[in-house]
């Protein structure tokens, strides 16, 4: 299997020629790291993000994620073969039974080791009670301890049972980055929250407020009773249940208007898609019905008629159910940015 690897095995800077070239050769390389699951995961990982790079025409983040491809297959093999070493080297070394006994014990060690084990127990249990029994220990230890001079330290309710601190809540904030309608689906969406996530430094799955023609965030997103927090530590919600049960009234307790870096973005354009971001979702979290042929292709700009309103778009200054359905578009000639939420 190694073998079949390093005849895969590119050096980081090489030159794909174009998509197809690269896609072709990870599809080769990647079955053959199921010998090391991490190393597999971290590779589809940057093959996706490559890919949806290169078709949101972003060629230099595509190029880079294509380097990092290369660079976890490099790793794979050194750490396959080390692997192998090891295990070729331990083979000539003590068996070691499945249960280390007494018996198993006296018959390979030393009777030397058994004689310095016994004399530094011996040195430290003397010292021990030496120095249990001294003025020392008797006033700052046994005494003080009785009364303690400082306090235990509060333990936030962000902490957890070891009392390092963790964020509990989940961060939600609009794409700094803005897409053509034919930027390729839900999961495209879903791959750039997640790259621009974890460029702010927000480690964790994130998925895209976006729909298709047949799933919606209903029934893509996982369900929590975690607060929904901007970047910068405004509560936009107190769970995923408060944002789809409302109709009428305010739907978030705070606008979704920051993007990843927690800076705030534009307000929208009266009567104009500008500003606004890619939706096609109800406020229940299904989906609307049209969403630019799911995201594939931009639609023909229609003359007039009904059908001159293909996509429906939010608003990330509105707390009602604006911010998910307040203008209707035609597909064509808009980039827009999108929401995305940690899971």
């Amino acid at each position: 299997m190694i073998e079949k690897l390093k005849e895969l095995q590119l050096e980081r800077g090489v030159d794909f020629k174009g998509l197809d070239n690269f896609v072709d050769w990870a599809d080769k390389v990647e079955p053959l790291l199921s010998l090391s699951p991490n190393h597999e995961k971290e590779f589809k990982k940057a093959t996706l993000s490559a890919v949806t790079c290169y078709r949101i025409k972003s060629y230099k983040d595509a190029l880079n994620n294509m380097d990092e491809a290369v660079g976890v297959l490099n790793k794979a093999i050194t750490s396959l073969e080390l692997s192998n070493q090891s295990t070729i080297s331990t083979t000539s070394e003590l068996e070691y039974p499945q249960k280390v006994t007494w018996v198993w014990l006296v018959k390979h060690v030393e009777v030397k080791h058994w004689f310095v084990l016994g004399a530094t127990l011996l040195t430290i249990f003397g010292a021990g009670i030496k120095f249990g029994s001294s003025k020392f220990y008797q006033y700052y230890f046994k005494e003080k301890s009785e009364k303690p001079l400082i306090s235990e330290p509060a333990v936030s309710e962000n902490a957890d049972s070891s009392g390092v601190s963790e964020r509990k809540s989940k961060i939600v904030f609009v794409s700094s980055q803005k897409v053509k309608s034919d930027f390729g689906g839900v999961a495209v969406a879903d791959t750039l929250c997640e790259n621009l996530a974890s460029r702010a430094g927000f480690n964790g799955e994130f998925k895209s407020w976006l729909s298709d023609s047949k799933v919606g965030p209903a029934s893509r997103f996982k369900s929590h009773n975690n607060k929904y927090t901007l970047p910068s530590g405004k509560v936009v919600a107190e769970n995923l249940e408060q944002i789809t049960n409302c109709f009428d009234g305010n739907c978030l307790s705070f606008p979704i208007n920051e993007n990843e870096h927690g800076m705030i973005v534009s307000k929208p354009t009266p009567n104009s898609a500008e500003n606004r971001v890619w939706s096609a979702t109800d406020v229940e979290g299904h989906p609307l019905g049209n969403s630019c042929k799911n995201w594939s292709e931009q639609l023909p700009m229609p003359i007039s008629g009904p059908n001159n309103t293909v996509v429906s778009l939010g608003d990330p200054t509105s707390t009602g159910v604006n911010w998910t359905s307040s203008f209707s578009a035609n597909c064509p000639e808009l980039e827009l940015a999108f929401y995305c939420f940690e899971q």
